[in-house]
């Protein structure tokens, strides 16, 4: 016996007794939220302590069953608290997300590592700060979870990968290039958005041989990785940069 399966029985008793009661008016008798209870019997969340006793007390559950289900909701937390921490320790799989991927969906996975938007009721706020519709927000979201890339934990967001757009990796595809075209252009609204205290913008030409540009490119992603490495070592952030640093040839003989 767990606590969705309770709840789901106690609401087919209910509704066999009234064929019109509502998964509404077992919220309301419950004092909940009806979406909190849904989530609940739809097994998508893991009820806290004082929820759970809460609501086992409302349906005058037997101490013998509430002990059980406490129990089991006290391992379902363990298990989840380890599928969380494990992620972190590979590489997020890029390749296989890329079809899926633009700025805004790299812009929200990065931003829950943010303290201010862990929390699942925050989308408005993410959605605000990211200049984005609510429904759209929410669709990245949706999109995030099927795919793995986030999950739920007593209604925060999980991240499970490391530094998406920070890894280099190259898509020779016609998507890597619009996605590389709106990075760009970000960059180019910041100079106008931001003032110089918040960004660093720095532009360089100088004659390269072709002998050099590989070697350019290998100091140019060991940058990335090194600022990466900063951003690692703290577990809490306040805000979200985007790196563009963009290396190309203007004359070609």
């Amino acid at each position: 016996m767990n606590l969705s399966t309770l709840l789901h029985n106690e609401f087919e008793k209910r509704k066999n007794r009234n064929q019109r009661y509502s998964i509404r008016a077992f919220a309301k008798s419950l004092e909940m939220e009806a979406g909190a209870l849904l989530r609940l019997m739809q097994d998508r969340r893991i009820a806290k302590d004082i929820t759970a006793i809460s609501i086992l007390k409302k349906l005058e559950t037997p101490l013998e069953v509430q002990s059980l289900i406490l129990r089991e909701l006290e391992n379902r937390r363990k298990m989840n608290k380890k599928k969380m921490f494990v992620p972190h320790k590979k590489v997020f799989p890029i390749h296989e997300f890329e079809d899926h991927m633009d700025i805004h969906h790299i812009h929200a996975l990065e931003a829950l590592n943010l303290q201010q938007f862990k929390k699942t009721h925050q989308v408005p706020a993410l959605a605000s700060a990211l200049r984005i519709s609510l429904d759209e927000a929410t669709n990245i979201i949706d999109l995030l979870t099927k795919l793995g890339a986030i999950s739920v934990l007593d209604e925060n967001f999980a991240v499970a990968y490391k530094a998406f757009s920070a890894v280099p990796y190259d898509f020779p595809s016609e998507k890597r290039k619009m996605l590389q075209k709106e990075f760009l252009k970000k960059a180019q609204e910041a100079i106008d958005l931001f003032p110089p205290e918040l960004r660093e913008t720095d532009m360089l030409s100088i004659p390269i041989s072709i002998k050099d540009i590989e070697k350019i490119k290998m100091i140019l992603k060991h940058t990335y990785s090194k600022i990466h490495k900063i951003s690692a070592k703290r577990t809490k952030h306040s805000h979200l940069y985007n790196l563009c640093l963009a290396f190309y040839p203007v004359v070609v003989p």
